[in-house]
């Protein structure tokens, strides 16, 4: 017969419990880790990406305002030379309004001003055509007044300033998000390290206490003897050798009272003991 079995059980389960709590805090520890590492690795990603497109985007502009700059050269010496260098912009801005329409669809917050920047490089295209056309029709000072009176430039660069300035606060928004998810996941981590503290002291408390338990008995119900170091002894002499203790035997009130009514003896008053110097 076991004494405290199902105390003895519960200490166990619940040592077994400890152990297996730290396993899963390193779990959700591992799981955050690596939802911080990619969110960083993701804003990483992106910085080069944006550098990109701003680069774009400026590449764009030099290639229309170097436009307008030969235009105004051809419009004033009528050269040939000044069409050249229209014929390539002309060539260069093709390709790069396309980059700039792929690399700013998937931000929403550029792709509006996008759509108002590229009809505005369309018109102004337009308007470098029929400006060379009035100067070979010998139109030149009517073809300088239209250039002169047009504003498109202006609303081009405005545009371009305002997707860069678009793009630079996308990118710091997920500076500063992934920054805060670095942060966010550095507190969690410090509160599953306490919450491994808690558990191991609290494990290292029921081993402890689980030790103790294990001290107890083990005593056999027919022969009322404790097993001692693989020996069955009788119970005095398992407190002798454990406890050094002397063990008297007497007889209990109730037994004896019905040892002395089976025997049919009168009942005898317990003696009571005096304490010395009452």
């Amino acid at each position: 017969m076991k004494i405290n079995l199902n105390k003895t059980r519960r200490v166990q389960i619940l040592v077994a419990t400890g152990f297996c709590l730290p396993l899963i805090t390193l779990f959700v520890a591992t799981l955050l880790t690596y939802s911080s590492t990619k969110a960083l690795w993701d804003t990483f990603q992106w910085v080069p990406f944006s550098q990109r497109v701003e680069e774009s985007l400026s590449s764009l502009l030099d290639t229309v305002e170097n436009i307008e700059l030969a235009q105004r050269g051809f419009l004033l010496t009528g050269q040939d030379a000044y069409l050249v260098s229209i014929d390539k912009g002309r060539s260069d801005i093709a390709w790069q309004i396309d980059r700039a329409r792929v690399m700013t669809s998937e931000e929403p917050e550029i792709e509006v001003h996008f759509t108002k920047l590229a009809p505005l490089i369309v018109e102004k295209m337009k308007l470098c055509d029929q400006t060379i056309a009035l100067k070979r029709a010998a139109k030149g000072e009517e073809a300088i007044q239209i250039l002169l009176s047009d504003n498109s430039m202006q609303e081009i660069n405005d545009n371009i300033g305002k997707m860069r300035a678009a793009e630079s606060g996308i990118r710091l928004k997920r500076e500063l998000a992934a920054g805060a998810k670095a942060r966010e996941t550095e507190r969690a981590l410090m509160w599953l390290m306490a919450l491994d503290v808690l558990v191991i002291s609290i494990v290292i408390v029921l081993l402890l206490h689980l030790r103790r338990l294990q001290k107890y008995v083990t005593m056999c119900a027919w022969s009322k003897t404790i097993l001692d170091k693989n020996e069955w002894v009788s119970i005095d002499e398992y407190l002798r050798r454990t406890y050094d203790v002397k063990v008297s035997h007497g007889i209990s009130e109730a037994e004896r009272e019905k040892f002395m009514a089976k025997a049919g003896l009168p009942s005898i008053p317990p003696v009571k003991t005096v304490a010395a110097g009452a």
